[in-house]
């Protein structure tokens, strides 16, 4: 029935002969003026120089890693934050209230703990001050919990067609519903496939959190390295294999008592740009990171 549906399209005149057996389309059919990417300022001008992070229209999965209480979620939502000056964000937040991360970008802005917000030692001028700023950004966020990748990709799309969002930070993988039956690696794979296509069907960079395993620790227990490498993601080969881009928020800090207030940005795999390292101030208490290399590009 296909091919007879094939033969009637070719003798209508619909499509030749030569598209019928060949199809797709040849190099001389794509257009020269969407080969250069377009980076989009993700407010941390290392990783835009060096790594292209956040690049325009291309549809790429971002994986942020960390171990508990390293600081991935406070680097995600201050990109968020960051691109939220100039752009539509739209983040899903599976673990914190809208409260609890509101608390901590005011606590960003007014460079004050978020434990001084916490406790009302911060006048109520100031805190006004700070959301009248925040109101001009354009960050949304969704903090249902318990939803499904199918039902974030259905929301994230939704918002897309109406409000163009220019990119998606999720929080995080590993808390997102799974059709259970499944062995956890096969789950995770149906995640990270959904949110690949999330990316590319609305044409931006979807960020989305990870928890590392405890093999970083193992090692740096007998070699003193607690870096994190690539299969340190929990569930690591689907993820490895559907990402474009893995990094990685250490804290040496949290392991040696040295480098306090710094932490290093491991950028694990770049599809489609370098690999490294950056290094970045950390400021624990107002869970703010600061660009050290970051001259302007």
């Amino acid at each position: 029935m296909e091919h007879d549906n094939l033969f009637k399209l070719i003798e209508s005149g619909a499509i030749s002969l030569d598209q019928a057996l060949n199809p797709g389309r040849e190099l001389h059919d794509v257009n020269l003026d969407r080969l250069p990417i377009t980076i989009m300022p993700s407010g941390f001008n290392s990783l835009d120089r060096e790594y292209m992070l956040l690049k325009e229209q291309e549809g790429e999965l971002i994986i942020v890693g960390g171990r508990p209480s390293m600081g991935k979620s406070a680097f995600m939502f201050q990109l968020a934050l960051n691109v939220s000056s100039y752009a539509p964000v739209h983040v899903f937040s599976l673990e914190m209230s809208q409260e609890s991360i509101v608390r901590r970008l005011i606590a960003s802005e007014i460079g004050k703990p978020v434990s001084a917000i916490q406790m009302g030692l911060v006048d109520r001028r100031t805190l006004e001050k700070a959301k009248e700023k925040l109101k001009n950004y354009k960050y949304i966020i969704d903090d249902s919990s318990g939803l499904s990748a199918n039902e974030i990709v259905d929301r994230a799309v939704t918002r897309a067609k109406n409000f163009s969002t220019r990119l998606v930070v999720i929080d995080y993988l590993q808390l997102l519903r799974t059709e259970r039956g499944h062995s956890k690696d096969s789950e995770i794979g149906e995640v990270t496939k959904a949110l690949k296509y999330l990316a590319k069907t609305i044409k931006c960079p979807v960020v989305v959190g990870s928890q590392l395993n405890r093999q970083c620790e193992i090692r740096g227990a007998s070699s003193g390295d607690y870096r994190p490498i690539l299969s340190d993601l929990r569930e690591s080969g689907n993820i490895e294999q559907d990402a474009d881009i893995i990094l990685a928020v250490h804290r040496e800090y949290r392991y040696t008592r040295l480098r306090q207030d710094e932490a290093d940005i491991l950028i694990l795999k770049n599809r489609n740009g370098a690999i490294g390292e950056s290094v970045f101030k950390f400021y624990a208490a107002q869970t703010r990171f600061e660009d050290l290399n970051g001259a302007e590009i």
